[in-house]
């Protein structure tokens, strides 16, 4: 089976480390299968993704399931929760998703997702000013830490939370603000993956720029960068 999640995130900003309102819902999806019955569908769209069609179902009260047909691009939503499946080439099969008890923790802590097939946790802000004494103060106040990326699979797990995001840099955990110039996560631990830009001679300047950020632009690269940066920007990722 080929399965994703998809997560509907409806938020409301006030202000401070913790005063969000947030709804959220997730569902897995099952690329290949439809469907068979429409006795229990309950309602017709045509959207443009798959990611559409289960916010459709989302925001029907009635809706457990849905099926979604990658060319016609149809949403079919229905009441049945544990509906008969068939395959279906240009289908993805939709359901709403049992909650673990780590997932369930996940949700409850206010703007955060839960990544299941990574088993993580964690929360996506929207672009700020490069300041990486702020963004590692905003993550703690969050009771994470700013994500780090220690493995190929972490960072082929940021790239795929981040297709649908334009923002250009991302800054993520590790430095070398140290007399040996060592690279380190923040609890002193030793980093053993880079994926530098080795084309943009990366890492530049690494007695000056001190931390990490990556570039949409050039395919999610490591790129060292000044502790403060006030011309740039950048989202950031705080994981639990």
């Amino acid at each position: 089976m080929n399965w994703k999640l998809v997560f509907v995130v409806k938020f409301t900003l006030l202000n401070g480390c913790s005063t969000f309102k947030v709804k959220t819902q997730n569902y897995a999806l099952e690329k290949q299968r439809e469907i068979v019955s429409n006795e229990t569908v309950i309602g017709v769209a045509t959207v443009f993704t798959d990611i559409a069609c289960s916010q459709q179902c989302l925001g029907t009260t009635t809706c457990c399931s849905a099926s979604y047909e990658i060319v016609t691009k149809e949403c079919l939503l229905h009441s049945c929760c544990n509906p008969e499946t068939q395959p279906s080439e240009n289908g993805i099969f939709i359901k709403e998703k049992d909650k673990s008890s780590r997932e369930q923790e996940c949700l409850e802590s206010v703007g955060f997702i839960y990544y299941s097939s990574a088993d993580v946790c964690y929360y996506m802000h929207t672009e700020v000013v490069v300041n990486f004494t702020y963004i590692t103060a905003f993550c703690q106040c969050k009771g994470s830490e700013l994500i780090k990326i220690d493995s190929a699979e972490t960072q082929i797990f940021l790239q795929d939370i981040l297709l649908s995001d334009t923002s250009n840099f991302v800054c993520i955990q590790g430095n070398n603000d140290n007399p040996q110039f060592n690279y380190q996560f923040d609890d002193g631990s030793e980093m053993t993956y880079f994926n530098w830009d080795t084309e943009y001679s990366q890492p530049e300047q690494p007695t000056i720029d001190h931390f990490i950020v990556l570039r949409r632009d050039r395919f999610y690269k490591w790129h060292d960068v000044w502790k403060v940066r006030s011309d740039l920007q950048c989202i950031f990722i705080c994981e639990k």
